[in-house]
């Protein structure tokens, strides 16, 4: 796996402002808010990441479309998960959506995610589009059973591996999908998505000033939750180390060890 180049984070940017400037023109504007309230494109580069360590001759046109998609998920479930919380919750907070204009801006994000998807080759494409399904059907249930059922036993650990956790193995999935990595390298690779990005999410949230908005369950255990950061972060470790034995993971080792503690 040689000729490895570094894909800038500047096309997925381009890409999504494109997205968001035809938004703009239809009266969408909750789409540009959500899309730049992540100004750091970090479940995009995880697709780059990915990609940039396991295909053969990485190409920019090739993995863009799989970065930009995931970012757009993650808008969606952002965007549809503070509408939840505004139409659900009686405590105070600063959500102010529209609500009809936020619901379109949703299903704005949710098309333009599966229409990123378009210039792939018919095969990747397809995985791609079951991936994105997959993720959006299990973090709408986390949310839904996590936030609006009042009396709901849900473990937030569960919480951030169903939410962020998806969204991290979906990341990975489809860097690898569109890479055409085997069964093994695959499997690896969701492992360390799924583990980093819970455990990035965990310690954004609890290190957050505590008087910024955050939509996570109701009641959380600190200590707990920190523990299970550690753990996943150690099983996304566990997964490099076995994807590094099949190649040359540079790329994608960079990212991982940027979140992991020194």
């Amino acid at each position: 796996m040689n000729d490895k180049h570094s894909i800038p984070p500047e096309r997925i940017d381009a890409e999504l402002e494109r997205i968001a400037n035809q938004a703009a023109e239809a009266g969408l504007a909750p789409v540009r808010q959500t899309l730049e309230a992540f100004d750091e494109r970090w479940y995009g580069q995880l697709v780059v990441r990915v990609y940039e360590s396991l295909a053969n001759q990485p190409t920019t046109d090739t993995i863009v479309p799989g970065a930009t998609a995931i970012e757009l998920l993650r808008g969606y479930c952002r965007l549809r998960s503070e509408l939840l919380v505004q139409l659900n919750d009686e405590r105070p907070h600063s959500l102010s959506h529209d609500q009809s204009t936020a619901l379109l801006a949703g299903d704005y994000l949710h098309s333009s995610a599966y229409s990123s998807l378009g210039s792939l080759d018919p095969l990747p494409a397809a995985a791609c589009s079951d991936a994105l399904t997959d993720t959006l059907m299990a973090t709408a249930e986390a949310f839904v059973v996590g936030y609006r059922h009042r009396s709901s036993t849900m473990e937030p650990t569960r919480f951030f591996d169903d939410t962020t956790g998806n969204i991290g193995e979906c990341a990975a999935l489809l860097g690898g999908t569109i890479a055409g990595v085997d069964e093994n390298q695959r499997e690896h690779a969701v492992r360390i998505g799924r583990g980093i990005s819970t455990s990035r999410q965990i310690g954004r949230i609890l290190d957050a000033d505590p008087s910024l908005f955050k939509v996570v369950p109701r009641f959380i255990d600190e200590s707990k939750l920190r523990e299970h950061a550690d753990d996943c972060r150690e099983d996304a470790r566990v997964a490099l180390r076995a994807l590094s034995s099949t190649g040359d993971v540079t790329p994608l080792r960079r990212l991982v060890e940027d979140e992991l503690p020194t």
